[in-house]
């Protein structure tokens, strides 16, 4: 996992630290330089993920599930901006 460390509000830069065994060094580095598209691997975990939610208690129905969907990179790459709601309820349901 990869993100900006700082405090955003305050700071101008931020840096990122990658600690990582050094045969995978390279295909993280060309990750940064090449700009190499990034996947999301929450579709095959989401079943998973979704009842960690639920069991933890931040997910108690299809909305919530929905909107907690739309935090994550997957649910920004499937659902997008601008989509219907209850086609997103429908895409769910069929992930699931």
């Amino acid at each position: 996992m990869f993100g900006r460390a700082g405090r955003p509000q305050y700071d101008k830069k931020g840096i990122g630290i990658i600690i990582s065994p050094v045969k995978k060094i390279e295909h993280y580095i060309a990750l940064l330089k090449d700009q190499l598209p990034i996947k999301s691997s929450l579709d095959r975990f989401l079943p998973d993920s979704l009842n960690a939610e639920i069991a933890i208690g931040n997910i108690s129905n299809l909305n919530d599930a929905i909107n907690w969907l739309q935090l994550t990179y997957f649910g920004k790459i499937i659902i997008g901006k601008n989509r219907d709601k209850n086609l997103i309820q429908i895409e769910l349901i069929m992930l699931l």
